[in-house]
């Protein structure tokens, strides 16, 4: 028997353009920084630049697949114009910050080298000390400052700025929570150029643009309330999401999986009085036959029925003791439901309301938890391609409240 296939979502996220030097910025005002409110000086354009006592710092921002030496020429280029033209205010250039949302074999053989000889130059000529920025370092900082998070737009997974309501690590709180950026980092965050950009400027000036390089891949249209900078991630299958969610419920205490099906999990806890409780979850991604997925009263309503069905076969079986009460939680990763399925879904027949009660997760709270355990993390899987994972590959993951690099979520027992 074959070893289980890491999980890994489909799709991809970017982060380039506007909307990554927007974040980069949110970025050095948490780490204490100041962002300078604009985006040109003396004529000469910059992604971010930072100004300390002792003169400025030139961050470049790229986010591009591929990293070719005429990028770090045109980095040394612009480097030395924008020292050149800082001096009039009085002081130039300390340091160059090179940051490329990207993962390493996105550079080029040429580009490597030519940016150790920027990096010598800009020491030797001009007193410049150069940094890289990059990869799983890059995204490190950026997810675990809290400025940048994700939300989902009805089944698939986007970015989302310091200023969306959105899923994000809270360094306060130690865990994913779904709101904005710190209140600090916001306030001085709207001080800039920046602050708006991402939910007006990137929708109205890079819209068309977008939809005609990728008219043949998305299959959702474009929105004002999320950023389409790639066609996002979603699940593979309900395989990978069942086998998700099993991970996740083996990471709390007490907690063990009695059986799992195609479309099923039976889960039993017990507290520490020896009281067992039973869970059944049925998982769906939802149906799609309307072009996009969607969670109907049709399709809960036989979600539900299969749910009914299972508790009868696992009692007769033994799984369940027959005078058992039995939880119902519909497990699904979309967004998408239509207000009478959202409706339903604590309905129980009365004839089974002694021995079921029924809820939901799904959508953000079903992501926000599966981050939170551990279970899902974020890495570069090539280029400039962001995805999440499952158990089994390295990637940043949340454990003991801090986000750092792990292939597996930590148990908690």
């Amino acid at each position: 028997m074959s070893a289980p296939q890491p999980i890994e979502m489909q799709g991809a996220l970017r982060l380039e353009g506007v909307f990554l030097e927007s974040i980069f910025s949110a970025y050095a005002i948490s780490q204490g920084l100041q962002v300078v409110p604009r985006p040109s000086t003396e004529g000469q354009q910059h992604d971010v630049l930072i100004e300390r006592y002792d003169g400025f710092i030139h961050c470049e921002c790229t986010g591009l697949a591929e990293i070719t030496a005429k990028k770090i020429d045109r980095f040394y280029n612009d480097t030395m114009m924008l020292h050149t033209k800082l001096h009039k205010y009085g002081k130039g250039l300390v340091e160059a910050w090179f940051v490329a949302a990207t993962h390493d074999n996105a550079w080029t053989s040429e580009a490597s080298e030519e940016f150790q000889k920027v990096k010598n130059l800009l020491k030797e000529r001009l007193k410049i000390e150069t940094r890289l920025i990059t990869s799983n370092e890059l995204l490190l900082g950026l997810l675990k400052a809290g400025v940048l998070g994700v939300r989902l737009v009805r089944d698939r997974i986007y970015w989302a700025s310091p200023e969306d309501v959105a899923i994000r690590y809270s360094p306060d709180k130690k865990e994913f929570v779904y709101d904005r950026c710190d209140k600090h980092v916001l306030d001085k965050f709207a001080e800039t150029h920046f602050s708006l950009l991402p939910s007006y400027y990137w929708d109205s000036y890079y819209r068309a643009i977008f939809e005609e390089a990728v008219k043949d891949k998305m299959e959702l249209p474009l929105s004002v309330f999320t950023y389409y900078d790639s066609e996002g991630l979603r699940w593979g299958s309900i395989d990978d999401l069942i086998n998700c969610y099993e991970t996740h419920l083996k990471t709390f205490t007490r907690t063990y999986v009695l059986e799992k099906g195609k479309d099923f999990i039976l889960k039993l806890s017990e507290s520490l009085r020896k009281n067992k409780y039973y869970s059944l979850y049925i998982f769906t991604l939802g149906d799609k036959s309307s072009g996009t997925t969607y969670i109907s009263s049709t399709l809960l309503s036989e979600l539900k029925g299969r749910a009914y069905i299972l508790i009868d076969e696992l009692k007769t079986a033994g799984k369940i003791p027959k005078e058992e009460s039995v939880n119902i939680c519909i497990v699904s990763p979309t967004q998408y439901w239509s207000p009478q399925a959202w409706g339903m879904v604590p309905e129980v027949p009365e004839i089974l309301k002694e021995e079921i009660r029924a809820y939901r997760v799904s959508g953000n709270e079903l992501l926000r938890d599966l981050l939170n355990s551990g279970v899902l993390g974020f890495r570069f899987r090539s280029k400039n391609e962001v995805t999440l994972v499952g158990p089994g590959i390295e990637a940043i993951r949340i454990e003991r409240g801090d986000l750092q690099f792990r292939d597996e979520p930590w148990y908690k027992w």
